[in-house]
């Protein structure tokens, strides 16, 4: 049998270098398994049996290290076990970019859809009511949004935020606020 070229060897050993390091850090505990979990990218949590195997059931991507699970749009999630201990990563969107593309070569455009769907716009609109991603990459805030104002620039969303920073949060990937049609319904707008 031949062995694979060099180049899909470079990049295996790539991809075990950067889960190596992905995996790297003090955990943090979440121990509520009747909730969801909230991962915060960067930040590796220690989760019960129950949340890794709900997470294994819908991984997209699996070795024999760890396997990774998200949706078609938003942040991959990497998740491995040491012994009877289960961990779990969100990743930020430059380090789920860097996953994609050592397990899918070159494919940069299906790397980037992967990961987010801003290639479309550089709006990243939240609702301060729920927790909706649909209009996460729109070129224009929607008609039936209300009070809509902007929080920040289509580059600093994309930014890095460690959490030691006491200005800036994880959780502000978006552009815009407002408040989207459903909310508009159930809070009476």
């Amino acid at each position: 049998m031949a062995s694979p070229p060099s180049s899909i060897r470079l990049r295996e050993a790539e991809l075990r270098g950067l889960l190596a390091e992905l995996m790297k850090g003090e955990p943090v505990r979440l121990d509520d398994s009747s909730k969801p979990p909230w991962f915060e990218p960067g930040i590796v949590c220690e989760v019960d049996e129950s949340i890794y195997a709900h997470f294994h059931s819908t991984s997209f991507w699996k070795n024999d290290i760890a396997f990774a699970s998200g949706a078609r749009f938003g942040p991959l999630r990497l998740f491995w076990r040491n012994g009877d201990a289960y961990f779990g990563r969100e990743l930020t969107p430059a380090e789920t970019l860097r996953f994609i593309q050592l397990n899918l070569g070159d494919n940069i455009q299906e790397a980037r859809s992967r990961i987010t769907c801003r290639d479309t716009g550089r709006i990243r609109l939240a609702c301060i009511h729920c927790d909706t991603g649909d209009y996460d990459g729109v070129n224009e805030i929607p008609a039936d949004w209300v009070d809509v104002d902007e929080f920040q620039s289509y580059e600093q969303s994309l930014d890095e935020v460690t959490p030691d920073d006491p200005t800036r949060s994880p959780t502000e990937w978006y552009t815009h606020l407002g408040v989207c049609p459903e909310c508009q319904r159930t809070h009476g707008r």
